[in-house]
């Protein structure tokens, strides 16, 4: 039995963000952990900035419970935004690691419309063309891509919708094509507006890209010549030729078979005789030398052997005399 896993397709905001009132703890007593959520607001113009309207949103986050936003202070913040299409506040869980304290308190001239940017990932389930007066627009074109994320609070996965529009200009006009019925595409933009009626975020494309994996990949119109086309989805492999023949040393048929040598079969050995060199007679005073030196050599030796015979009569012990000794009459 199989089971289909969830994909996670989340929808990131980074932004500006001020609370509008205190952070609202956990009611669980004990607890020094939990989820701490803090009322704030999007501000937006519209598709045509005709318009000023502030959204309100929840800012959430798993922390610890003295981790509390302040009012009337700017943050700059990145987290998961789930915006469900039953009329529910949008959530945005973030990490307290990553907030970041700008101003405080906020001027009154302090402006936060379209601050907030959208990466997205997801999948097309509609397309439209939406033909506009303004020739400079031209024909936009309006995407719907759906969202699952992960409800830290619910603990469960959350399936929401996301309006994208792509405009008709000489910028994006050529990127139509992409958005496809069922493709996995990657989309970053302006989060400008919320549809009240149909419970959409409205997003302004500025930037299209599509995942690895859900696009055909287009073979090389010009491969080259040590390349060999694949069938693995349009993938070309180089391969390695050697530059000259190989260099395996050859064997004659001689020598293919070994036989092992017996003693009758090999010939016999032959002795061979050293010359010693005869060594040459001395002449002159070497020869005068070489005679004195014989003479002393023989002096010695013949003085050696005296010394030896003396040593031999030293030590000869006397021989012991056996029986009684005669008694004299």
């Amino acid at each position: 039995m199989t089971t289909t896993r969830i994909p996670n397709h989340p929808a990131i905001v980074s932004g500006l963000f001020e609370p509008i009132s205190d952070s609202v703890l956990p009611s669980t007593l004990g607890n020094q952990y939990g989820l701490v959520n803090t009322p704030s607001f999007i501000s937006c113009s519209g598709l045509k900035a005709n318009k000023l309207e502030n959204f309100q949103i929840h800012l959430q986050t798993n922390t610890a419970l003295t981790n509390v936003l302040q009012p009337d202070t700017v943050y700059y913040l990145s987290g998961r935004l789930i915006a469900l299409n039953n009329g529910a506040t949008p959530i945005l869980t973030y990490n307290h690691n990553t907030l970041a304290n700008l101003i405080q308190p906020v001027p009154n001239t302090f402006d936060f419309t379209n601050w907030a940017t959208v990466t997205g990932l997801g999948i097309v389930t509609h397309r439209q063309e939406v033909t506009s007066d303004d020739l400079d627009v031209g024909t936009s074109l309006e995407v719907v891509v759906t969202h699952q994320d992960w409800d830290s609070e619910e603990r469960c996965h959350q399936k929401f919708n996301v309006k994208y529009v792509i405009p008709g200009t000489k910028y994006f006009i050529k990127t139509h094509a992409i958005y496809q019925i069922g493709r996995e595409v990657h989309i970053v933009g302006r989060l400008v507006d919320f549809e009240m009626d149909t419970h959409l975020a409205v997003v302004a494309v500025t930037s299209v890209s599509l995942t690895s994996g859900h696009q055909p990949v287009k073979p090389n119109n010009h491969p080259s010549a040590s390349s060999t086309p694949s069938t693995s989805g349009g993938r070309q492999f180089t391969t390695f030729t050697p530059s000259g023949p190989p260099t395996t040393p050859s064997i004659s048929p001689d020598k293919a078979s070994f036989t092992p040598s017996t003693k009758s079969n090999m010939p016999p050995k032959k002795s061979k005789k050293v010359k010693l060199a005869a060594p040459e007679k001395a002449k002159g005073k070497a020869k005068a030398i070489s005679e004195s030196e014989a003479q002393s050599d023989d002096s010695s030796s013949d003085t050696d052997s005296e010394d030896k015979e003396e040593d031999e009569l030293t030590t000869t012990p006397s021989p012991t005399k056996r029986g009684r000794p005669r008694q004299r009459c």
